[in-house]
C-alpha cells in the first residue's frame, strides 16, 4: 500500500509541476482579519482595521460561545485580507474559490462589489480579475451573515449554525484559455461511470472550454486515463474550434476497460485521470490541465437484502441496529 500511494504522489507531484505555468491553484487562509459584528465601510480599501482579530481560515466566531451560558451569535460578521499580486499574474485570468461560507456572503475587491453568494453548504467562485492591481497590494473583504432566513437552507435544526468562513479559500490562477471555473465552485471537468462490474469499465469525461483571448482557437482536447503504477489505460481526444470570447462543451467516452480494478475499502485502487486542453498545431501547447482521481466500482440497496459493493454484500441496516 505504501508503494501504491507513493507512486500517486509522485504522479499528482509530475501534473502540478507540469501545469504550474498554467493552472495554479493555491490557499489564501492565512493572516486574516476579523470582527464579528456588522460594521458600516468595512468593504473600502482604506478601512483601518487594525484593531480586528488576526485569524486564519478556516473560522467560526460560533467556534465556543455554542457551549457557554449564553446565546450563540447570529448576525454579521467581517472578514478582510491583503492579496499581494506579483508580476507573475500579468494577462493571468484570477477567480477565488471559496469552498464554504455559512450562511451567506457578499464579496468585495478593492471597495468594489464582487458578487453575492447565498448558502453555507455549497462551494463558489468569482472571477476576480477585473478587480484586482498587478502589481500591487489588493484588499479582500468578506461580509458574512449567519442570520436565520426563511429561504436558505438549513432553517432549522438541533445543531449549530456555525458563521464564519468555515472551510478553505483559494486563489485560482488560469490563461486565457481554460476549463470554465464558474460552474458551481468546481474544477470545471466532470467525470461519470456509465459502467462498470468485474470485467469492464466505461468513463465519461465532459465539461466546458473557456476561451478569453481575441482570436479563434483550434484546440485539442486529451484526457489520459493511468493506473497506480504510471501506465497509460487509454486516452480520449476531441477536437474543438473555439471563436474569440466564446464557450464551448465537450464530452468523451472511453473505450471498454477490460478487467478493471475496483474500489473498495480493503482494496481502495484509484485511477488517475488527467485531461488537458492543448492547441492544434505541431507545437501542442498546454492551455489548462486538471487532474483528479477515479475509483471504479458500483453498488446496490435494498430494504430486504441490504448493501452491496462490486456484488458483494456488505450489510444490513437491520443488523447494526438490530431493528
Amino acid at each position: 500500500m505504501k508503494k501504491v500511494n507513493f507512486v500517486i504522489a509522485i504522479i499528482l507531484l509530475f501534473n502540478t509541476l507540469f501545469c504550474y505555468a498554467q493552472h495554479e491553484k493555491e490557499s489564501i487562509n492565512e493572516s486574516w482579519k476579523h470582527i464579528t459584528e456588522d460594521v458600516s465601510g468595512a468593504e473600502k480599501s482604506d478601512f483601518n482595521d487594525l484593531s480586528w482579530q488576526k485569524v486564519n481560515i478556516p473560522h467560526t466566531w460560533n467556534a465556543t460561545d455554542a457551549y457557554t451560558a449564553k446565546q450563540y451569535y447570529r448576525g454579521i460578521g467581517w472578514y478582510r485580507k491583503d492579496l499581494f499580486l506579483t508580476k507573475k499574474y500579468v494577462d493571468k485570468k484570477l477567480y477565488i474559490n471559496f469552498e464554504g461560507v455559512f450562511v451567506k456572503a457578499d464579496i468585495y475587491v478593492n471597495g468594489k462589489f464582487v458578487g453575492e453568494h447565498k448558502g453555507g453548504y455549497t462551494a463558489f467562485t468569482f472571477d476576480i480579475t477585473d478587480f484586482v492591481t498587478i502589481p500591487g497590494k489588493n484588499i479582500i473583504s468578506i461580509k458574512v451573515d449567519n442570520s436565520k432566513h426563511l429561504d436558505l437552507p438549513p432553517v432549522s435544526g438541533d445543531y449549530t449554525m456555525f458563521g464564519g468562513i468555515y472551510r478553505d479559500v483559494y486563489l485560482i490562477t488560469t490563461n486565457q484559455i481554460h476549463f470554465d471555473q464558474l460552474n458551481l465552485g468546481s474544477s470545471g471537468v466532470f467525470v461519470e461511470t456509465p459502467t462498470v462490474n468485474e470485467k469492464t469499465a466505461t468513463v465519461k469525461i465532459r465539461g466546458t472550454i473557456v476561451n478569453q483571448t481575441t482570436e479563434k482557437q483550434h484546440l485539442i482536447v486529451l484526457s489520459k486515463i493511468i493506473d497506480q503504477s504510471g501506465n497509460l489505460v487509454t486516452e480520449l481526444k476531441s477536437k474543438i474550434k473555439l471563436d474569440a470570447g466564446a464557450n464551448s462543451n465537450f464530452e468523451q467516452l472511453s473505450d471498454k476497460i477490460i478487467n478493471p480494478d475496483l474500489w473498495s475499502p480493503e482494496n481502495p485502487y484509484l485511477y488517475i485521470i488527467q485531461t488537458t486542453i492543448l492547441s492544434d498545431d505541431k507545437k501542442q501547447e498546454v492551455f489548462d490541465m486538471q487532474s483528479q482521481p477515479l475509483g471504479l466500482r458500483w453498488c446496490n440497496f435494498t430494504a430486504d437484502s441490504g448493501f452491496y459493493l462490486n456484488g458483494k454484500y456488505r450489510f444490513r441496516f437491520s443488523d447494526i441496529y438490530n431493528i
